[in-house]
């Protein structure tokens, strides 16, 4: 999985040591979302992928996820649908 760069527009009020451990899952949760977009469960909604461009590309961050997110609705439901034997090969 490719890590998204997070801009936190709210950060919560924990004590510092915590502080290193919620963002790491805050941001893995952010990653998770836009991989799979289907699950609107995950992800802190005051965290969004940054609008920073990406080193070494002309692509940002949030134009990045948004095309994840777009290949993500097409290609789930087709490994899904491999996985259970809708979509087989012709023989």
């Amino acid at each position: 999985m490719i890590a998204v760069k997070v801009a936190a527009w709210q950060a919560p009020l924990l004590p510092a040591g915590s502080m290193q451990a919620l963002h790491l899952i805050q941001v893995r949760s952010v990653a998770l979302r836009c991989h799979f977009p289907m699950l609107l469960f995950l992800g802190e909604p005051n965290y969004v992928p940054s609008p920073q461009v990406i080193p070494r590309t002309r692509m940002r961050y949030d134009a990045y996820a948004l095309l994840i997110s777009a290949i993500s609705w097409v290609l789930v439901p087709l490994f899904l649908a491999g996985l259970t034997g809708i979509v087989r090969k012709r023989q």
